[in-house]
């Protein structure tokens, strides 16, 4: 990786941190919303989350075959939007608590409310 995405995923974990930290303290929920209708086993899924006083952001998850364990990227798309994109091995199970599970890995993120939110491919 380079030091310039090196240094905005650190910037991106602190901040994230305080976020985690503001809602517990104001009890206010993390919120995600699923483009498709979730399965049991994906081989891609996109959709939106929302943390404590922000904007949207969007996440995608897909499945790559040369992977041992999953990879993030955190990224902005044209639009502004910003996000993170998430490959995991082909044999790795891509549900959605598996999803909320990863996303709470890499965002420091304790729990989730699965919500109807907006299109991801439109906010992008």
């Amino acid at each position: 990786m380079c030091p310039e995405t090196v240094e905005r995923g650190l910037e991106f974990r602190l901040k994230n941190n305080y976020t985690n930290l503001m809602s517990n303290f104001l009890n206010t929920p993390t919120e995600v919303s699923f483009d498709l209708i979730m399965e049991d086993d994906m081989d891609f899924v996109e959709g939106c989350y929302r943390l404590p006083g922000k904007n949207w952001q969007v996440f995608v998850f897909s499945k790559r075959g040369d992977l041992d364990s999953p990879e993030h990227q955190f990224v902005s798309w044209a639009s502004g939007v910003t996000g993170v994109t998430i490959q995991v091995p082909t044999l790795f199970n891509l549900d959605s608590r598996s999803v909320k599970k990863l996303l709470s890995t890499i965002l420091n993120i304790r729990s989730w409310e699965t919500i109807k939110g907006p299109d991801s491919i439109v906010i992008r």
